[in-house]
């Protein structure tokens, strides 16, 4: 019984497009149903996706993709695509793309996510208002959609009526509070000058023309006071003057007004506790009393203070009266502060009861709606009992779904998975670690590599860090860096739970690019000799200097070289520059033409990959040759040149004349007695039979241009005629290209022509400009170099030799914040888009399509 229930299992774990779970309601549905009992049972499948996973996950190419369909029953939908997402293996495909999203099934549950991640965000904000912070590392939680939406509607009116009447009790309170202090300023005013303030206003009611009185004193101020009235209020200090001045034209300078001493700040937000800065909300205001006589000029005095944005409030004549009303606005003030604590106080605990589920709520609620969402990507079936999908998921995992399927108890026959044939392109998917991650981005940022392309990535795990290092070659700056690195990898659990931010995070993402980055930096430091522009003597130079430090007293020691790196006697050389150009210009030449030369051998492994043969002998060959034939040629003269020793360094003969006079005189060498300097000279080749392998390299050159511009077109030409000849032109292109519209496109000869023209002369174009651009190399190491050695000189070397010792502080912080922000920072920076532009431009650009779609599983 073990072994038959093995060997079923076997037959559903094989990749065969069988379906592997059979659909209810089918012919075979009650004869498979022992068949299933027996599979529930527990015992695992064969593991075919081990046995594929050593053959299939590489990272020079992308994963082999299985188009597969899926079949679910409506009830069982969502739980079969839950668990589906849990594994994220598989990216959907839309079968519906005629239907706008307001026309598809599961819309309505769409919305009511939508707006239960407003409610969600609502409340998230009322809890940062409040410094209430959410639990993070709260369990997963699953709940019933519609009695989540429920209790969520209820949180929500809950918080914003709490909200609603705490911002009412403040705004009470806030007046109140207002109401208080101009009384209390009010009344010291009144009380302060009582006598003088009623003098001032019985003089402006008396003209100084009127010398004799009609009625006795005592009866004009008894009449005159009998209709006096009073204004308090508050207004900003800068309109005070303003005040005044209106209302003496108003009143015709009939009135008497007195401001406080001091001023009191006014709150002019009643929700002062829910601003993002409470201190935006203060004005500064100084409390006013104005005594005026007549009715008239009560309403005019009335619109100039709320013109001038005061604030008027009522005025009892009466001293008791007044001290009443203070009474009962601190009696007033006193339950209101304390109905507020005690609202806050419940507000508070229901806001920390939410925070306890509130993040479970939002997964929750945004993983349903990515459900929802892919649902809608499927079709429903002809009697709407269920619903057909499609996607793309990597062939070595396939097996995994099935099993998934299989064991998923109490819906073992609710689902059918079958793998068919595809009608689009494959997404491309690389299985990526850690340390790849950065680079692939990087390479992703070009664009993303066709399905089963020779993928960069690999390469330039080392390559792009190299050739950043050849231009920020230095020990010390390489160190700095990598400490930075050390830091960024050491934080890896910290940043896994804090966001490290939008500008910081570029270079954590980055990490472990930086780290390889400053490694290399540190070799290429120990090679150029180089500690912020210093050298280091670590294995004993055989030179030394005597006398004056010029280079005609160099005094060899010892019979040997320096073992590793440049000899640090350099460092103190006049012709130093000299040395270190040529040798670093030739570096960049070789470290250029050996990549170019790799590029372009991936674009034999692509065109064998897919087998275009047609591609592989009529560009690959081509390319090679013509690379080769001249600039492979040039490296081997530069290496030869490097190892051969000349008694008379002018007796060495210039690579660059060389060249030149290949091409002018088609592979003749320049005899040296023909030349002034070569009188002495033994030699004027650089190999044997030089003439004669110039002549037969230019030969391939000039040969290898035609025969990558024509070989191709005709080929393809000569082919199609061929086909339509012997009447079977449609089934050839359908056996080449697959079925669809693009199957039967007619052979333009023309276009394919002016395509391949244009593909040569950017080539050969490319062949000259692209070598001369990782000259680059040369360049950046050189300014890296002299930039150090120009600050180290001139700043550090100021302090050092100054005799001060708080001199030398301020010249050693000036070369830190220089070297730090110039080199560390800037130039480092340069070197990355220069190496960026290398690998994008000069090596991605010989083989790398990057028309590809990037693999976006449902998860």
């Amino acid at each position: 019984m073990l072994m038959e229930n093995l060997s079923k299992k076997e037959q559903l774990a094989n990749v065969s497009g069988d379906e592997y779970v059979q659909a209810p309601g089918s012919p075979q549905s009650s004869s498979s149903s022992n068949l299933k009992k027996e599979l529930s049972q527990p015992l695992s499948l064969v593991d075919t996706a081990g046995s594929n996973a050593d053959q299939s996950y590489n990272l020079f190419r992308s994963e082999e993709m299985s188009y597969v369909r899926f079949y679910f029953q409506n009830d069982s939908a969502h739980d079969h695509l839950f668990e589906l997402g849990r594994l994220g293996l598989i990216e959907f495909v839309d079968m519906n793309p005629e239907l706008t999203s307001f026309h598809r099934p599961f819309t309505s549950q769409i919305r009511i996510c939508e707006d239960m991640l407003r409610t969600i965000r609502v409340l998230t904000n009322a809890m940062e208002q409040n410094n209430i912070q959410a639990k993070k590392d709260s369990e997963a939680q699953s709940f019933n959609l519609h009695e989540l939406q429920a209790v969520l509607a209820d949180y929500e009116k809950q918080v914003l009526d709490d909200s609603h009447s705490f911002q009412e009790l403040s705004l009470s309170l806030h007046q109140k509070k207002e109401r208080l202090l101009v009384l209390q300023e009010s009344q010291n005013l009144i009380e302060s000058e009582p006598q003088q303030m009623d003098q001032e206003l019985l003089q402006e009611t008396q003209p100084e023309r009127m010398t004799t009185p009609l009625i006795d004193a005592e009866s004009a101020t008894r009449n005159t006071f009998a209709s006096v009235q009073s204004v308090i209020g508050a207004i900003a200090e800068n309109q005070m003057a303003t005040l005044e001045r209106v209302l003496f034209r108003v009143t015709r300078g009939v009135f008497v007004i007195r401001f406080s001493t001091g001023a009191i700040p006014f709150d002019n937000s009643p929700a002062r506790k829910f601003s993002k800065n409470p201190t935006k909300n203060f004005e500064m205001r100084r409390v006013f009393v104005i005594h005026f006589y007549g009715n008239k000029s009560e309403q005019k005095i009335h619109r100039v203070i709320d013109a001038l944005g005061g604030k008027r409030y009522p005025y009892e004549p009466s001293r008791e009266q007044r001290q009443r009303e203070v009474a009962e606005l601190e009696t007033s003030i006193g339950e209101v502060e304390t109905v507020l604590r005690y609202s806050q106080l419940s507000r508070t605990n229901s806001l920390k009861a939410i925070a306890e589920s509130i993040n479970n709520w939002e997964y929750f609620v945004s993983r349903e709606m990515s459900i929802f969402h892919t649902l809608n990507l499927f079709e429903h079936d002809v009697k709407r009992v269920g619903i057909v999908g499609e996607g793309w998921c990597p062939k070595r995992r396939f097996p995994e779904i099935v099993d998934l399927l299989i064991r998923k108890k109490g819906n073992q026959s609710s689902a059918v998975v079958t793998e068919i044939e595809p009608h689009s392109q494959p997404p491309t998917y690389f299985k990526t670690n850690k340390l790849t991650h950065g680079f692939q981005e990087i390479v992703d940022a070009y664009g993303v590599a066709n399905y089963r392309e020779c993928n960069p990535t690999p390469f330039t795990v080392i390559t792009f860090p190299f050739l950043f290092a050849v231009m920020f070659g230095d020990l010390g700056h390489g160190f700095f860096m990598f400490l930075f690195a050390v830091f960024l990898v050491k934080m890896e659990n910290y940043f896994a739970k804090n966001s490290p931010g939008e500008i910081f995070g570029i270079c954590y993402n980055g990490r472990y690019v930086i780290l390889l980055m400053s490694i290399f930096s540190m070799y290429t430091g120990l090679l150029y000799n180089e500690t912020f522009s210093l050298s280091m003597n670590l294995f004993s130079s055989p030179y030394s200097y005597v006398g004056n430090s010029t280079v005609n007293h160099v005094v060899r020691d010892k019979d040997s070289t320096y073992p590793f790196g440049m000899d640090p006697i350099w460092k103190q050389a006049t012709n130093e520059l000299s040395f270190t150009n040529p040798l670093k210009m030739k570096m960049s030449i070789i470290f250029g033409v050996v990549q170019m030369t790799f590029g372009i051998s991936l674009s034999a492994f692509n065109a064998l990959h897919f087998r275009d043969y047609i591609t592989f002998f009529h560009q690959f060959l081509p390319q090679t040759l013509l690379l080769l034939s001249i600039f492979g040629y040039m490296v081997l003269l530069i290496i030869i040149k490097w190892v051969t020793y000349y008694e008379n360094t002018h007796c060495a003969p210039s690579i660059l004349t060389t060249f030149i006079n290949m091409f002018l005189g088609f592979g003749a060498v320049v005899k040296v007695d023909d030349t002034p300097a070569g009188k002495d000279c033994h030699t004027d080749t650089l190999i044997d039979s030089q003439e004669s392998i110039q002549l037969v390299l230019l030969v391939c050159a000039f040969i290898s241009v035609p025969w990558m511009l024509l070989a191709k077109p005709f080929i393809h030409k000569f082919k199609h005629a061929a086909a339509k000849r012997n009447n079977n032109y449609a089934e050839q292109t359908s056996n080449e290209h697959g079925h669809g519209a693009s199957a039967h496109e007619e052979f333009n000869f023309a276009e394919e022509m002016v395509h391949n023209v244009i593909h040569t002369v950017e080539f050969v174009l490319g062949t000259v400009s692209n070598t001369a651009s990782y000259l680059r190399l040369w360049a950046l190491s050189l300014a890296h170099g002299q930039l150090s050695t120009v600050f180290w000189e001139k700043v550090m070397m100021a302090g050092l030799t100054s005799g001060s010792f708080l001199f030398l502080l301020v010249a050693f912080f000036m070369w830190t914040m220089v070297t730090f922000s110039v080199l560390m920072i800037m130039e480092s920076l340069s070197a990355f888009l220069h190496a960026l532009r290398l690998h994008w431009v000069e090596f991605q650009g010989k083989y790398y399509q990057g028309n590809g779609r990037k693999f976006q599983p449902f998860n």
